[in-house]
């Protein structure tokens, strides 16, 4: 019933607590282990899994190609109906994970798309608050209903066929992939819902993607906004803008660079604020990031 791909780099501390989640998931299912290039003891932890659980597992090997290469080889291969994309620093409520799965199949969704809370080093728990518009309706009706975009693609379940169909895969190379994603298969997908299942824990940790923001990130995430500006012009853009503002003062507060009239902006009723004035406010982060140069950042 479900292909689970969970990407594998340097993980040793933390592997164990993401498989034993997934492996008590009470399904038919293949738990698709990418280990990519990993330099620990990650590997031979893959390896008790496959011995334990043979008739479950699947291991592929390939060098260090990054998170969107990792998922994509386990795209490739997935033989389940559906599809779920767990990092493995991470881990499941395995019972709510059964539940999204199930609901996802019954309401013969492209897209089930759950819900999370963040973890913090001390296992405190940090609840994320979304949108409780449980409609079917398509990808491109819920991104123009929703208050607040989540992009996060491990907190929702694929229908392979759908993702295979429309040559959906993550972009190779590219530095938060899932940004991009999300807004790729949303805009193709003709059923989706949100299903008020909290399965998914995220850890924040160090060491992780977005601990640190880089000269990189900033250029990679200002490279996807463009992108999905340009796109999708007939799509009502004024959560692609709204989103793009968030990260764009979330990168600059991490920076210290946000200046008084940003943050005079943001604090204010931002939903009164017409949509040209958010546009201006983005050009503005644009220029203070000194990112003009958008050309060079091509994948």
């Amino acid at each position: 019933m479900i292909s689970i791909v969970v990407p594998i780099y340097n993980v040793q501390d933390y592997l164990e607590e993401c498989l034993n989640s997934l492996y008590k998931l009470n399904l038919e299912k293949e738990i698709i282990l990418v280990n990519d290039g990993s330099t620990d003891h990650s590997s031979k932890i893959m390896k008790k899994y496959q011995e334990t659980y043979p008739d479950e597992t699947v291991i592929i090997h390939q060098d260090n190609k990054g998170l969107s290469e990792a998922r994509n080889s386990g795209l490739k291969i997935a033989k389940g109906e559906y599809i779920s994309f767990i990092d493995s620093d991470d881990f499941v409520d395995y019972n709510k994970y059964e539940r999204i799965i199930l609901e996802t199949k019954k309401l013969n969704l492209d897209i089930g798309l759950g819900n999370y809370k963040k973890i913090d080093i001390n296992k405190n728990e940090i609840k994320i608050i979304r949108d409780k518009n449980e409609k079917i309706m398509s990808g491109r009706e819920f991104i123009e209903e929703s208050n607040r975009i989540y992009v996060e693609s491990w907190a929702n379940i694929y229908n392979l066929n759908f993702l295979r169909k429309n040559n959906l895969e993550f972009k190779k190379g590219l530095l938060h992939e899932d940004t991009l994603f999300y807004f790729q298969v949303m805009i193709k997908a003709n059923r989706v819902k949100y299903i008020d299942e909290e399965f998914y824990f995220y850890r924040i940790r160090k060491g992780s993607i977005m601990d640190k923001i880089s000269d990189k990130n900033i250029k990679h995430i200002f490279y996807i906004i463009k992108l999905l500006l340009e796109k999708n012009k007939n799509l009502k853009v004024k959560n692609i803008v709204g989103y793009s503002i968030d990260v764009c003062y979330t990168i600059q507060k991490n920076r210290k660079l946000v200046n008084k009239s940003i943050l005079k902006l943001l604090k204010s009723n931002f939903n009164q604020i017409s949509l040209k004035r958010k546009i201006k406010f983005l050009i503005i982060c644009f220029n203070s990031l000194i990112y003009k140069d958008l050309e060079e950042a091509k994948f």
